[in-house]
């Protein structure tokens, strides 16, 4: 009863700041995107405290658009704001393939195995993480407000980093003893399992190492405390992930950092410095992360061989229903009749992006997610004689406000690669969030309207 009351009056705390200052509350949620731990029940149906969050900041959001009339409904644009979501340039190359995962997740609900399970994925997945992502497009709309959103998804992984580098000295709270055990030891922070933390923290962290960057080159004399804070954040996101041994996250980061060395020119050496010294480093201090073997497992082969064979059931799969996948939370059970080794266990995933999607979401949207990643860094681009590639009328330079975003995507991309970098609760939402900074920062055309950014 005690738990019950103490998230009801959470979420009138919520509710109210949401009303008063609906950016704040937008901060807060971002921050607390490891909330969907907390777990509980409305009238029988699954929820989170992250779910609640997202549903009460849309509802605010809704609300004051329409009680308080700054809402014009007949045309779709805000009366007050030239940059209604419905009137983003940007938004609308990305609209279609928006709605064509909207349709083809809505087909794979009702193509599942189990309705109940398939309704929670689209409820938490695919749904809740897009209305985020309106809200984000019309909230965040200012320098101000997008170096806040920054600033919340890096703080966010400071308790969760500060438990993991506990768990690595001490073993506690480690919830198996094979990661427990000194000699096999792998942190798992405040979730059930060690690559929870290199999915969640290697794009956060990708984005802060592009943002500290910035600053150590430009301004740190001026600010020298968020320079430090930026600092540590960076430092322990990268002590997570080495000490969970998240061998995707780690690539994925290294990739970024390449990302930057190829593309910001005025930063390129500070990153080919930085890339190099990791390299140095990681083999010297860490080299156990780097056996791509992955020997340390609680059950089953390692993990190269775990994902080979995860991608050979999955062709198998595939096979049977190319176009509809295995539908949504349905994988498990349509892989079975194909699962050959016992001493492997048949995961919720195939571990690969592009394998996730079409399982869980058919062609369709297999489709609109290449579709959309694909326009994401089709508008960052420019061909060699200044044009835009295919999007003429919106293309941008890239600016310091869209290279790290971009870096994040890039990282949770690498990192999916191998693993599941979509299908859970926070990642999921982080993952609209990256797309939304950048269509915000494309349509705002930040540094030419407002000069350098600055955190």
């Amino acid at each position: 009863m005690l738990f019950e009351t103490l998230i009801i009056v959470y979420f009138i705390l919520f509710a109210i700041l949401s009303w008063r200052k609906l950016d704040w509350a937008l901060y807060l949620l971002i921050f607390a995107l490891p909330g969907y731990l907390i777990r509980f029940s409305v009238f029988g149906i699954p929820m989170t405290l992250l779910e609640g969050m997202i549903l009460i900041v849309f509802a605010s959001w809704g609300f004051e658009k329409i009680i308080k009339r700054k809402f014009n409904v007949r045309s779709g644009v805000d009366a007050n704001f030239q940059f209604s979501i419905f009137n983003f340039q940007t938004l609308k190359y990305f609209g279609l393939p928006i709605v064509l995962f909207i349709v083809a997740s809505t087909i794979s609900l009702f193509t599942a195995p189990d309705l109940r399970a398939a309704a929670g994925i689209w409820k938490a997945y695919i749904i809740e993480p897009i209305l985020l992502f309106v809200v984000i497009l019309d909230t965040v709309r200012t320098p101000k407000r997008y170096k806040n959103v920054v600033w919340a998804l890096g703080v966010s992984i400071l308790v969760p980093g500060i438990v993991a580098i506990i768990q690595k000295f001490t073993g506690l709270w480690i919830p198996n003893e094979f990661w427990q055990a000194e000699a096999t030891r792998r942190v798992t922070s405040i979730y059930g399992y060690p690559n929870a933390i290199g999915l969640y923290f290697a794009p956060i962290t990708s984005l802060i190492i592009g943002f500290l960057a910035l600053k150590i080159n430009t301004q740190w004399r001026t600010n020298i405390k968020s320079s430090l804070v930026l600092g540590m954040l960076a430092v322990i996101g990268l002590l997570g992930i080495l000490f969970a041994e998240s061998k995707g996250a780690i690539l994925g980061i290294g990739v970024a950092i390449l990302f930057y060395a190829l593309f910001w020119k005025g930063l390129r050496m500070w990153f080919v410095g930085l890339l190099l010294a990791g390299i140095v480093v990681g083999f010297s201090l860490f080299p156990g992360v780097f056996d791509i073997d992955g020997t340390k497992t609680v059950s089953g082969g390692g993990s190269l061989e775990i994902r080979l064979q995860q991608w050979k059931e999955t062709k198998e799969l595939i096979k049977t229903r190319p176009i509809l996948g295995a539908g949504l939370a349905g994988y498990q059970s349509r892989v079975a009749p194909f699962h050959e080794k016992d001493y492997i266990e048949i995961y919720l995933y195939p571990h690969n992006i592009f394998l996730n999607f079409w399982v869980e979401t058919g062609l369709l949207g297999l489709m609109a997610i290449i579709w959309l990643i694909v326009l994401f860094y089709a508008l960052l681009f420019k061909n060699r004689n200044g044009k835009p590639i295919g999007l003429r009328s919106i293309s941008r330079n890239l600016t310091t406000y869209n290279i790290p975003v971009a870096a994040a995507m890039t990282t949770l991309i690498v990192h999916g690669l191998v693993d599941v970098p979509y299908f859970k609760n926070d990642l999921s939402v982080l993952f609209w969030i990256i797309v939304g900074l950048l269509i915000v920062a494309l349509n705002m055309n930040i540094s030419d309207r407002y000069g350098r950014f600055t955190l």
